[in-house]
């Protein structure tokens, strides 16, 4: 992550983004634009043998992570 000032490591991010508990947000933003990646290029996806997403902690604990 980059701001005006400096470059973020992604570690630095991560662990800013669970100090203030925004992880499931971010999860939440990385699958949908995943899903819609696979959706609207076939082409590349056919190349896919596989697709993993982490998750966070924070979100595989949260019982309302996912739609029931």
């Amino acid at each position: 992550m980059r701001d005006e000032r400096a470059r973020s490591s992604p570690i630095r991010f991560h662990h800013g983004a669970e100090r203030y508990g925004i992880t499931p947000q971010i999860d939440r933003w990385v699958i949908e634009n995943a899903f819609r990646w696979l959706v609207s290029e076939a082409d590349e996806r056919e190349k896919l043998a596989m697709c993993s997403i982490n998750l966070s902690g924070q979100s595989l604990g949260d019982d309302k992570f996912l739609p029931m």
